[in-house]
């Protein structure tokens, strides 16, 4: 791999870490934490969220799951903050809130009960579509 390759992979990389970072403290004064009560969660000092939400150090898997975990949103959501619209932010958070309650629910329930729920969701889809109501 070219140097001129490396260099593109890592600055792509650190782009990441920025928009991870800017996307735990919009999650964080979303939900009216302080930096302090989020590094209690993250099992960190405050200064450390400050380093995490500017970009400056990397958060591990661990630290994005507990966060993810008191917040109530799926894990799987920080790690599509990078082609995230900011500016529509309330949108994903309740689009994946609804979607973290639905799997929830899914996973509560035994085999059975999952496969007749597939059933009716196959049939409600295809109704949306036959009506020209599928986005």
């Amino acid at each position: 791999m070219s140097s001129n390759s490396k260099q593109m992979i890592e600055k792509q990389l650190q782009d990441n870490e920025k928009k991870l970072g800017r996307f735990l403290k919009i999650l964080r004064i979303h939900h009216g934490l302080s930096q302090k009560t989020l590094a209690n969660v993250m099992n960190v000092s405050f200064q450390q969220v400050q380093k995490y939400e500017s970009g400056i150090n990397k958060i591990s898997a661990s630290r994005i799951e507990a966060a993810a975990q008191y917040m109530g949103i799926p894990v799987s959501m920080y790690f599509h903050c990078s082609k995230m619209d900011f500016d529509n932010f309330a949108a994903y958070i309740k689009k994946y809130q609804s979607e973290s309650k639905l799997m929830n629910l899914f996973y509560a329930m035994n085999q059975s009960e999952r496969e007749k729920l597939v059933k009716i969701a196959k049939v409600m889809t295809q109704e949306n579509h036959d009506l020209g109501t599928a986005s």
